[in-house]
């Protein structure tokens, strides 16, 4: 048997399909990842790392609290995955913007690619860096940033 046949013989496919497929792919590494949480829940299960910033230094990263609060949003329980990681949550609406323009540009649709210039990158990490130096203060309001 000759597998050079196999090797140069091309699948032929049309953009719907590769739409499809790739819609599908990213569809199943979705709700794979939820069925995961939901089936072992961070902060319930020993086998999640923890967050070495808390663990060596006492202080909450920007991150901390962010595997419970994806796991309260696989159960859909907004209020608390805000309560545990308000910066995470407030994102989603941006993420959720990117999955549409991306679904829509799979399948030959039009909406205004989300751009990021140097600016807004900027920004986005100063106030990611102000979010992990403010949800240290001990003190209301700042410590309401704190995961419980």
């Amino acid at each position: 048997m000759d597998f050079r046949y196999f090797h140069r013989r091309k699948l032929k496919m049309n953009n719907k399909t590769r739409a499809g497929i790739k819609i599908a792919v990213f569809s199943v590494i979705i709700l794979g990842g939820i069925a995961w949480l939901r089936a072992f829940p961070a902060g319930e299960t020993g086998f999640y790392p923890v967050c070495l910033s808390h663990k060596w230094f006492g202080y909450y990263c920007p991150a901390c609290g962010a595997g419970r609060a994806l796991t309260r949003l696989a159960y859909g329980d907004f209020a608390a995955a805000f309560r545990l990681n308000p910066l995470l949550v407030s994102c989603l609406p941006l993420a959720g913007y990117w999955l549409l323009t991306w679904i829509a540009e799979v399948f030959g649709g039009k909406l205004p690619p989300p751009r990021i210039r140097l600016r807004a990158a900027v920004m986005l990490l100063a106030v990611v860096l102000l979010y992990g130096i403010l949800r240290n203060i001990p003190y209301p309001p700042f410590n309401f940033l704190a995961p419980p």
